[in-house]
């Protein structure tokens, strides 16, 4: 019974690391989209991002996003967490196929 201790300790710490790292790396996602879209647009202005929805079992992210402080209204984006890389033009066949209205 006392050599069942040791294993059984480090199966919850095993599970324990892993639930926290994919915890801490969903957190990082806004920024990542943020990111993005601020390289795309050539602009150091900060993202306002909303209305958020992960696509594609959770590889893609569809949203609205504007510049911070603009009059603007929120324009929509679609962010692949694969590739990193952010898509902004609506009527491309890639934000077509992930985020359907």
């Amino acid at each position: 019974m006392h050599n069942l201790y040791i294993p059984v300790i480090m199966i919850l710490v095993t599970v324990g690391l892993v639930i926290g790292a994919a915890t801490l790396s969903d957190g990082d996602v806004d920024t990542d989209i943020q990111h993005a879209i601020a390289a795309t647009l050539d602009t150091s202005q900060e993202i306002v991002l909303k209305d958020m929805k992960e696509v594609n079992h959770g590889y893609g992210v569809c949203g609205w996003y504007q510049l911070s402080g603009s009059s603007d209204e929120f324009a929509r984006f679609f962010y692949t967490k694969v590739d990193d890389e952010v898509e902004l033009d609506i009527g491309s066949r890639r934000y077509r196929m992930n985020c359907k209205s």
